[in-house]
C-alpha cells in the first residue's frame, strides 16, 4: 500500500511536538493462493480478486523499524480508510490514498481489508442471510484510533439464543400427543407395548435424545406408522388391540400443526442441531408431567451442543503488521501503475523507514496477507462395502445415495488484532462453523469443500464433521433405513460422521515454521482428505463436540498440514 504527497499540516490538533503531515500512501494485496464456500468467495487458485469493499490503515511507532506492533502500542493519530484501487495496473492488486495525515515518527501500520462480497448475491431478498451463508460473516470491534488490545474477529452465530423455538415446540406437542393416545402406555399387548418404549426412546438407563428436525421427526412417524398399519391389519391381532392401533394412527395422522414445519432448516441451521427428549416437565400443572421436551444445550443428560454455538464460516479479510518505506518525492501514478511487481514498485521508496517531515510518499511495505485460514477438505469416493452399528451390510452404500451436504468445523474462538486467540485456550466460547455450500462431486467421485476458519490455538484438537443424507435405494425403489450409532437414520434424513483433527497425532509434517502444531494458521491451508469405511459411527443427532464421550473412529494415515494432504478414514 502506498501513501503519496506529504506536507506540513498546521490544521492538525494531535501532539503538536510531533506535527502530522498530508501523504499519499499506497499498499498491495496478496494475489489469492487459494482457499467453500464458493471457490470465487474463499478465492481458490485461479479465482479473479474480489477487490476490497473497505480498507483502514493504524499508523504506530514501535521501539525499532523491524519491531511489529504489540497489543499493548498506542496508535498516532486517526486511521487510513479512504483507500482507491489503482486501475490498469498490470494485475497487480495495488492500492493508495490520495492524502491522509501522519505523524512524525510513524515507521509501521496495521492494516486491515475487508474483501467485496460476491455482487450475485448482493441483494439477496432475505434480509440477507443468503449473502451472509454465501460470504461468510465476522463481528468486529474494529473502529477508528483505537488500541490493538481492544480489537477482536468473531464469528457471527445463525442463532443468538438457546430459547426453544416455535416450530421445535410443534414438533415435541405433535410426538407428545402420539406418545399420549388413550391406552397406550398402559397397554397389555407385548408388540404395542415395546412399539411405546421404542417411540419414547426408553431403556434401563432412562430416555434418550431423539433426532429433532422436521425431516426427522416426520420419517420417525412414518416408521411408526408402518408398524402399527401392520399390526391393525393381521387377521390374529385381537380387538382391543386394533381398536388402539386405530387411536395411534388417528394421532398420527392429526399432522397438520407440523404439514409445513422445517426446523431448523428455516432458520439456517443443519437438521442435526435439533434435539428432543421424552421427561418430565417440572413446570406442567397436569398430573402427567411427562412429555417431548425441546433440547438446545450441553447438559449432563444432553450430550449434544448448544445451538447458539453454530456460524456462519468466517468472511474473507486481508491483515499486514508491516514496516513502511517513505520517499521524499511526490510518486507518480504512472509508476505503480507501469510497475510489474511490488518489488520493483518499492525500489521508488528509499528514503527511509521512518516518517519525516520531508516524506512525500509512504509505501507499505509487506502485503496485505490473508487473515484467516482456510480447510480444504477432500472426501474421497467411496469405495468399500459399509456397515451399520448393527454390523450388517448397508445395500447400495454408493456415492450416489450418500451426497455430502455439509461440513462443520470446530474449535473456533474469537481472536484479536492479529487474527490469533487470545488468552488462554477455553472450551466456554468454542465455536462450530456450519459450511452448506458444498458445490458439486468431481467426475472421479470426490467432494473438494474449501471452508475459511480461524486460526485455531496451538496444539488443539479440531472436530471436523461431514453431513450427509440418506438416499439410498434398492430394487424396486424401496428406500433404506440404518442404524447408526445413536439409532436409526431414517431414509431421507441427514447424518453425521466425526473426524478429529489432532497436531500432536502427526509427526513428520512438512508444514512452515508458521504453521506448525496447529490444525489452522491465518494465510495457510490445511488440506485434509477424508474416506467413508463404515456406518456404524453415524450420528443422527450432532453429539456433544467437546465432549470426551464422542465416538470419532479416526485413522490417520498421512501428514496433514499445508502442501502435504491427510487422509482421515471415516468409520
Amino acid at each position: 500500500m502506498i501513501m503519496v504527497s506529504c506536507s506540513d499540516s498546521s490544521d492538525v490538533a494531535e501532539d503538536t511536538s510531533s506535527p502530522a503531515l498530508e501523504c499519499k500512501i499506497l499498499f498491495n494485496v496478496e494475489k489469492p493462493a487459494g482457499m467453500r464456500m464458493a471457490d470465487a468467495v474463499v478465492q481458490t487458485e485461479g479465482q479473479a480478486f474480489r477487490g476490497l469493499q473497505s480498507l483502514l490503515v493504524v499508523p504506530f511507532k514501535t521501539s525499532g523499524d523491524n519491531v511489529p506492533v504489540t497489543a499493548s502500542d498506542v496508535p498516532l493519530l486517526s486511521s487510513v480508510t479512504n483507500a482507491q484501487k489503482v486501475t490498469n495496473a498490470k494485475n497487480n492488486n495495488f492500492y493508495y490514498v490520495v492524502s491522509c495525515s501522519l505523524m512524525k515518527g510513524v515507521n509501521r501500520v496495521l492494516a486491515y481489508g475487508r474483501a467485496a462480497y460476491e455482487e450475485n448475491l448482493a441483494a439477496a431478498e432475505d434480509n440477507g442471510a443468503l449473502e451472509i451463508r454465501y460470504n461468510g460473516a465476522l463481528a468486529t470491534s474494529l473502529r477508528d484510533r483505537m488500541n490493538p488490545s481492544e480489537l477482536t474477529f468473531n464469528l457471527k452465530s445463525i442463532c443468538n439464543t438457546t430459547d426453544a423455538h416455535d416450530d421445535a415446540k410443534a414438533l415435541a406437542a405433535y410426538l407428545t400427543s402420539i406418545a399420549k393416545t388413550d391406552g397406550w402406555s398402559t397397554t397389555t399387548d407385548g408388540q404395542l407395548k415395546d412399539y411405546y418404549r421404542d417411540f419414547i426412546n426408553i431403556d434401563g438407563e432412562g430416555t434418550g435424545i431423539i433426532a429433532g428436525s422436521a425431516t426427522n421427526v416426520k420419517a420417525y412417524v412414518d416408521a411408526l406408522k408402518t408398524q402399527i398399519t401392520a399390526i391393525k391389519d393381521l387377521s390374529t391381532t385381537p380387538e382391543t388391540s386394533k381398536t388402539l392401533c386405530g387411536k395411534i394412527l388417528a394421532s398420527i395422522n392429526d399432522n397438520t400443526a407440523i404439514s409445513g414445519n422445517t426446523y431448523p432448516v428455516a432458520l439456517g441451521l443443519p437438521d442435526g442441531v435439533a434435539a428432543l427428549r421424552w421427561m418430565e416437565d417440572v413446570t406442567e400443572t397436569a398430573e402427567d408431567k411427562y412429555k417431548f421436551m425441546v433440547r438446545t444445550q450441553t447438559t449432563t443428560m444432553d450430550n449434544i451442543n448448544g445451538i447458539n454455538r453454530y456460524t456462519y464460516p468466517a468472511e474473507l479479510w486481508y491483515y499486514t503488521n508491516s514496516g513502511i518505506q517513505t520517499s521524499t518525492n511526490e510518486v507518480k501514478e504512472e509508476d505503480y501503475k507501469n510497475a510489474t511487481s511490488w518489488g520493483s514498485l518499492l525500489n521508488v521508496y528509499q528514503s527511509g523507514t521512518v516518517v519525516n517531515d520531508r516524506t512525500r510518499s509512504v509505501a507499505v511495505k509487506d502485503a496485505l496477507q490473508y487473515g484467516v485460514a482456510r480447510l480444504q477438505c477432500t472426501l474421497k469416493s467411496i469405495n468399500v462395502q459399509l456397515k451399520d452399528a448393527k454390523n450388517e451390510v448397508v445395500n447400495n452404500a454408493i456415492d450416489d445415495y450418500l451426497p455430502l451436504t455439509s461440513v462443520i468445523v470446530g474449535a473456533q474462538h474469537m481472536v484479536g488484532f492479529d487474527f490469533k486467540p487470545q488468552g488462554v485456550q477455553s472450551d466456554v466460547d468454542g465455536r462450530f462453523i456450519y459450511d452448506a455450500g458444498v458445490g458439486s462431486r468431481a467426475t472421479n467421485g470426490s467432494w473438494t469443500v474449501n471452508t475459511l476458519v480461524l486460526q485455531t490455538y496451538d496444539g488443539e484438537k479440531v472436530p471436523v464433521v461431514l453431513e450427509f443424507q440418506n438416499n439410498i435405494v434398492i430394487e424396486n425403489n424401496e428406500r433404506v433405513a440404518f442404524t447408526g450409532k445413536d439409532g436409526i437414520i431414517y431414509p431421507g434424513c441427514k447424518f453425521y460422521l466425526v473426524a478429529m483433527l489432532a497436531p500432536a497425532d502427526y509427526t513428520n509434517t512438512n508444514a512452515p515454521d508458521a504453521a506448525k502444531g496447529r490444525v489452522f494458521t491465518q494465510d495457510y491451508t490445511t488440506a485434509v482428505e477424508m474416506k467413508i469405511t463404515s456406518l456404524a459411527n453415524a450420528y443422527s443427532c450432532m453429539p456433544d463436540l467437546l465432549s470426551p464421550r464422542l465416538e470419532i473412529g479416526v485413522q490417520v494415515q498421512t501428514k496433514w498440514i499445508q502442501s502435504t494432504t491427510t487422509t482421515v478414514k471415516l468409520n
